[in-house]
């Protein structure tokens, strides 16, 4: 499977060990996994100033665009996002579909490894979301709500076991 990550604002700490363990973590549900890297401009009108934040859904419209050759295609961003009704998201992704975005602002610590770990678990719930996976009760899968940074370090990296049947279902009908 070929994704794209593409860096919004090349301003991303450690993308290159974001990638390495993103791509070795979702290899163990999707098989080969190749990730490219890309770096994009942030589109001036996803910006709303009154938030001082950029509009998610804007996002995952400019990646559109850019799927090509590749199965899936995430957006990464050090800016903050926001969805209509919250005041934050951590990621939003099309639900099916290709293409998915995720903001480190809200991750960021001063332990590199709980910064990795935090954007590793967006990433693949994201990613997730493009294979038609829903919210999980769970509280420890990858796939449940995370509103809060208590929330993300809580659950695991991993799909719960009905979440990985419902991705492995969803891969074979062609994802």
């Amino acid at each position: 499977m070929k994704l794209c990550l593409v860096a919004f604002d090349g301003r991303i700490p450690m993308l290159s060990s974001i990638v390495d363990r993103f791509e070795e973590h979702v290899s163990e549900y999707l098989g080969e996994v190749k990730v490219k890297k890309k770096r994009a401009k942030l589109p001036e009108h996803a910006y709303s100033k009154v938030r001082g934040q950029y509009l998610a859904r804007a996002l995952l419209d400019t990646l559109r665009g850019m799927k090509g050759e590749y199965d899936r295609v995430l957006g990464l961003t050090s800016e903050d996002l926001y969805a209509p009704g919250l005041n934050f998201v951590f990621g939003q992704a099309r639900c099916p579909g290709r293409e998915a975005v995720v903001s480190v602002a809200r991750l960021l610590d001063p332990d590199p490894e709980l910064y990795l770990e935090r954007v590793v678990k967006e990433l693949t719930h994201e990613l997730g979301h493009t294979f038609g996976l829903g919210h999980c009760p769970d509280r420890n899968c990858v796939m449940s709500f995370s509103s809060s940074l208590l929330e993300v370090d809580r659950k695991s990296p991993n799909f719960c076991r009905r979440c990985t049947e419902l991705l492995q279902r969803n891969l074979k009908r062609g994802g």
